[in-house]
């Protein structure tokens, strides 16, 4: 499977918007998450915002490259922090949702 850009962002209306290539396994896993929709002139699905629901979007696409917009530094980041604490105690679980999370607010930083 091709590794494409997926870009995370929160919108004003204070949803989640998500916008990547078609990938019928994303969008059949996508369409899970309650409260889904697809918004077909801005392209991307909207989602409502809350941590579980960035936490799931990232377990979803964990294995493409994701861009989280800085509107999401701070969810994104707690699950990022919790990634680093569970590496450093030996756990891989929640380092398989971060390993492709490409933070802009922090440049290109990766956890491998």
């Amino acid at each position: 499977m091709r590794n494409s850009r997926i870009k995370i962002i929160e919108r004003q209306s204070g949803d989640v918007a998500v916008t990547l290539s078609f990938n019928p396994i994303h969008i059949k896993k996508l369409k899970e998450i309650r409260g889904h929709r697809w918004n077909p002139e801005e392209k991307c699905w909207i989602f409502h915002h809350s941590e579980n629901v960035v936490k799931r979007l990232l377990d979803i696409l964990k294995s493409e490259t994701i861009w989280p917009d800085a509107s999401l530094k701070q969810d994104v980041g707690q699950i990022f922090t919790r990634c680093v604490e569970s590496r450093k105690n030996g756990s891989r679980k929640l380092h398989r949702l971060c390993k492709n999370v490409i933070f802009p607010c922090c440049g290109q930083e990766r956890l491998d």
